[in-house]
């Protein structure tokens, strides 16, 4: 039982590190498709926003599932706030690069759901987009335990 408390403790005080760095991110006055485009780039970053926008609207009995929900609801200076909180990915060190691996297949992934859609005339909208991202995200945090 104490290793599964320490496992639970220890991915709950280390966030995941995003991909983006701080020197790629748009500025806080950048357009919103700037914003998208970078924040689409890195799901772990879009992941942290999601959760950040959805605890406050949690209140609210209701939830963000666009990203365009969240980039307006938080705004650019908020999220570059947030972004800059988050530690960024260390691409030395091999646990962060199997969370990188884990995020790129998730991308792949989606990607292929897109085109096999769009091979059958229907389109993937952007709830089910962030859906198959985060299908595995459980599996994500895994990636920083060094046991």
């Amino acid at each position: 039982m104490a290793s599964k408390i320490s496992w639970l403790q220890t991915v709950s005080k280390h966030p995941l590190p995003i991909l983006t760095s701080s020197h790629s991110l748009p500025k806080p006055n950048a357009p919103y498709r700037h914003w998208s485009q970078c924040i689409e780039q890195d799901p772990v970053l879009a992941l942290h926003l999601f959760n950040h926008i959805n605890q406050i609207l949690k209140k609210k009995q209701t939830q963000a599932t666009k990203l365009s929900h969240v980039i307006s609801l938080l705004g650019t200076k908020k999220i570059y706030q947030i972004a800059e909180s988050l530690p960024k990915v260390n691409k030395q060190d091999a646990s962060q690069l199997s969370l990188f691996q884990l995020v790129a297949d998730a991308q792949v992934a989606t990607f292929l759901l897109k085109q096999c859609l769009s091979q059958r005339h229907y389109t993937l909208n952007e709830e089910a987009y962030w859906h198959s991202i985060f299908h595995y995200v459980g599996h994500w945090p895994l990636t920083l335990l060094n046991y």
